[in-house]
C-alpha cells in the first residue's frame, strides 16, 4: 500500500508540473499547445512513465536521468533502456557473502 501511495504522489506531482507548464506557456503562445501538452511532453517523459508503471526500484533515478539528460537523445535512450531493465535480485548466498 505504501508503494501505491508513493507512486500516486509522484503522479500527482508530475501532473501539477505539467499543468503549471501549460498555464505558463498558454499565456505567451495561445495556439498550438495541444501538441506540446498531449504529445511531446508524455513522449519525452516516456521512460519515467514506464519505470513508474513497472514499479522499478530506481524510478526516481530514471526520472532524474530522463529530465536532465533526455534532451541529448542518448540520455533518453539510456533512461528508456534502464526503465525496461529487470532489477537484479541477489540470492540468499550472495546476500550473506557466500559467492
Amino acid at each position: 500500500m505504501v508503494q501505491l501511495a508513493k507512486h500516486f504522489g509522484f503522479g500527482i506531482a508530475a501532473l501539477l508540473c505539467l499543468w503549471a507548464l501549460y498555464v505558463d506557456i498558454s499565456r505567451s503562445w495561445p495556439d498550438g499547445l495541444t501538441g506540446l501538452l498531449f504529445i511531446n511532453i508524455p513522449l519525452y517523459m516516456l521512460p519515467t512513465i514506464i519505470a513508474g508503471y513497472r514499479v522499478h526500484p530506481n524510478t526516481a533515478a530514471v526520472a532524474i536521468l530522463n529530465f536532465l539528460l533526455g534532451w541529448t537523445g542518448l540520455g533518453w535512450v539510456a533512461a528508456l533502456a534502464w526503465s525496461f531493465a529487470k532489477p537484479h535480485r541477489l540470492s540468499n548466498f550472495s546476500r550473506r557473502g557466500w559467492n
